[in-house]
């Protein structure tokens, strides 16, 4: 392995075996963050097209699928938001140079255990000051399970990680995430079970701690570990890319656009 492209230390690794989630504080260089927000204002743009033609549809969630990837609507507050974009690099190629960048795939390889990768999830969060949006508790378990009810933990780890690169300055008043520290130890995973809607207990509820992120900073979290956001009260917009990686032969779902379900050996990139 490339130690030397690996984002995360020791230190770092042996805090999400223990915590399930770990940062890499700006990670990203203020160039590819700019880079990254130019992308996603673009689609922004297009979101607001496709708002226009979804309107019409008179349901509280819509999706519009433009060049593969899905845009994902939802009425909060009697207006239509946009959610997310889900295989956003299908419609800005350039998100898939960060999304895999070699660092991240490093760390994703060292986390996983396997350096045979599938990348999964190229998904634009965005959030804009005072549209509604956010996200109940849950484990990302449960959204694997919704594109593939055969899911199967192949590297016995969860066999998947998601990393929340920040574009913007993310904190607790423009909806950041808020997480619950080794809610991922000990949980058993079932494809029967792991679908259904994560509830809090109180101890999940005394123990959770809202993430604040650094622009270009990356938070990985374990698909187990319990997680949620809140809406955006602040004054701007605030924006994340999300980029996910199964080891191979966990996953056997399609995800959406052209940029998801693509096989990645790191050992071949070596050679």
């Amino acid at each position: 392995m490339n130690n030397a492209a690996a984002l995360l230390s020791k230190n770092d690794l042996e805090f999400y075996e223990v915590n399930g989630y770990a940062i890499a504080h700006e990670a990203f260089a203020n160039g590819d963050l700019e880079e990254i927000r130019a992308a996603i204002d673009r689609l922004m743009e297009q979101g607001q097209e496709l708002q226009a033609q979804t309107l019409s549809s008179g349901e509280q969630i819509a999706k519009a699928t433009f060049r593969t990837a899905s845009f994902k609507f939802a009425v909060i507050n009697d207006k239509l938001s946009l959610i997310l974009v889900a295989g956003a690099a299908s419609v800005e190629p350039v998100l898939l140079k960060h999304s895999r960048d070699r660092r991240l795939l490093e760390t994703f390889a060292t986390i996983l255990g396997t350096r045979e990768l599938e990348h999964i999830i190229v998904n634009v969060h965005p959030k804009l000051p005072g549209d509604g949006v956010g996200f109940d508790p849950h484990r990302d378990i449960e959204n694997r399970l919704r594109y593939d009810s055969n899911w199967k933990d192949v590297a016995r780890n969860g066999s998947c990680m998601i990393a929340v690169i920040a574009i913007d300055h993310c904190s607790e008043e423009n909806g950041t995430l808020t997480v619950v520290p080794r809610s991922h130890v000990g949980y058993q995973f079932s494809p029967e079970e792991s679908k259904l809607p994560t509830t809090l207990s109180d101890e999940d509820t005394a123990s959770a701690i809202t993430v604040e992120l650094t622009p270009g900073s990356i938070l990985f979290m374990h698909p187990y570990m319990i997680h949620w956001s809140g809406e955006n009260k602040s004054e701007r917009a605030r924006y994340t890319l999300l980029s996910g990686f199964a080891a191979k032969g966990a996953n056997s779902g399609e995800y959406p656009g052209d940029c998801t379900n693509v096989f990645i050996n790191l050992d071949e990139r070596d050679e």
